[in-house]
This record gives structure tokens, C-alpha cells and sequence, in this order.
């Protein structure tokens, strides 16, 4: 990730760096990350130290190709607190995935986990504001979450299944554009011994 995206900085007049932040144990939590927002609490302390302003989490089991510079953009634009990047779902696909209602002004207002059944369901109906009345939601300060509407290309390739099915997924028509003439996809070729 360094190498492909150290030259798409120049986008950004130099003004951030990349830098990959793995998954990790330490002798103060031996456990591995337990999810995304995990994995960023974790890194808190790099974060602060380097006092960041903005930065950018991937998900590192998600396969898709998107214009950063556009996404950085939309987040600056609405002044959100946190931007994050959405696309639509199918109902038989929903519940393996975490679902948001999101304002026709891309304010996400409920994020509902893999839901099942009933909250499935409810993911469909408009609700009140994270659980507040119209009145009490306005008086109190909420992080600003908006939502990013993407849509390129994306799979989950979280689990063997959903990567074989991903895999085959890229051969069918129409395939997704991974070789651009403006966006580099950089990948490391092993030559064979033979």
C-alpha cells in the first residue's frame, strides 16, 4: 500500500502519508482486533501523536476500487465528523452486513449490525434518531455522521466463501475496471521457478 498510493499523494499537495497499520497483539492485550472500531481505538495513541486531523480506515477484508480523492472531498464538503462510505443492499445479502438509515442529506440517523428478522425489517421504516424524540435529538450534540454513496465496484472477502465467490465474481461480464490509466492497481508478481 505504501508503494501505490506514495505517488497518488501528490493529489494532495503532500499534505498526508499512508501508512499501514496491522492487526497486532501486545503484552497489554493479547487478543486480536476485535472488529474496525477496535482496531482504531487501538491505534489511538498514532493518531494522536501525530496530531491527525483526517484520516482514511480500510477494511482490509473488502475487495473494491474507488477514488479516494472524491470520497475526501464529499467528507469535507458536508463538514461531517465521520464519513462513511455506504452502498445498497439487497435484502438476502442484508443481514451479513452492518445497515444504516441514512437521510435524503446523507446524515446516517441508525446503524443496525448483521440484523435478523424483525430488526431487518425495521432497518426499512424510518425511526426516530438514535432512539431520541425530534425535540431531545435537537438539543443534543450528536457526532455529524454522514454517509459516502459508492458505487463502484465492492465484495466482501471476509470469510473462504465469500472470496472463491469474489474471485469468480471478477471474470464474469461486465468486469470491473482494475487496470486504469488513472488509477494504478499495484499487486506483486512471484515468477515462476520453472
Amino acid at each position: 500500500m505504501l508503494r501505490a498510493y506514495a505517488s497518488n499523494m501528490s493529489g494532495y499537495k503532500n499534505e498526508g502519508f499512508v501508512e499501514v497499520l496491522a492487526a497486532q497483539q501486545s503484552p497489554e492485550n493479547t487478543d486480536w482486533f476485535q472488529g474496525t472500531a477496535d482496531a482504531v481505538r487501538q491505534y489511538l495513541w498514532l493518531i494522536e501523536e501525530q496530531n491527525v486531523l483526517e484520516f482514511l480506515v480500510f477494511a482490509g477484508d473488502h475487495l473494491y476500487r474507488t477514488d479516494y480523492e472524491k470520497f475526501i472531498q464529499a467528507h469535507r464538503v458536508s463538514d461531517a465528523d465521520i464519513t462513511v462510505a455506504a452502498l445498497p443492499m439487497d435484502e438476502k445479502r442484508a443481514t451479513a452486513f452492518g445497515l444504516m438509515k441514512i437521510e435524503k442529506e446523507g446524515r446516517i440517523i441508525e446503524f443496525s449490525k448483521k440484523p435478523k428478522g424483525e430488526k431487518l425489517q425495521a432497518m426499512k421504516v424510518d425511526t426516530s434518531i438514535l432512539g431520541l424524540d425530534d425535540k431531545r435529538a435537537k438539543k443534543c450534540r450528536l457526532l455529524q455522521v454522514q454517509a459516502y454513496l459508492y458505487d463502484g465496484y465492492w465484495e466482501d472477502i471476509g470469510t473462504i466463501e465469500a472470496f472463491y465467490h469474489a474471485n469468480l465474481g471478477i471474470t464474469k461480464k461486465p468486469v470491473p475496471d482494475f487496470r486504469s490509466a488513472c488509477y494504478t492497481t499495484y499487486n506483486k508478481l512471484v515468477k515462476s521457478a520453472a
